[in-house]
């Protein structure tokens, strides 16, 4: 179909991507993560309530905190 309720979030390597599945699974938030290259940089996140998906938000955001980024934008922003 043409419709889909979940988003694929690329974290830029196969490691840092089980390193966020685990470490939000800490937190009793599921994603999906572990797939064959070349998906396995992203993680796989169901699209739920707002506020699940505000919870799961904030967490991503805390773990990435200081990191470098997964990846730079093709385009120079507008």
């Amino acid at each position: 179909g043409h419709v889909c309720n979940y988003v694929l979030i690329d974290l830029g390597n196969g490691a840092r991507a089980l390193a966020v599945a685990r470490a939000v699974e800490a937190q009793e938030i599921y994603v999906k993560a572990g797939f064959s290259p070349p998906l396995d940089r992203y993680i796989l996140v169901t699209c739920g309530p707002k506020d699940m998906m505000v919870r799961f938000l904030d967490a991503l955001l805390e773990l990435l905190k200081g990191q470098e980024p997964a990846c730079t934008p093709s385009s120079p922003a507008v």
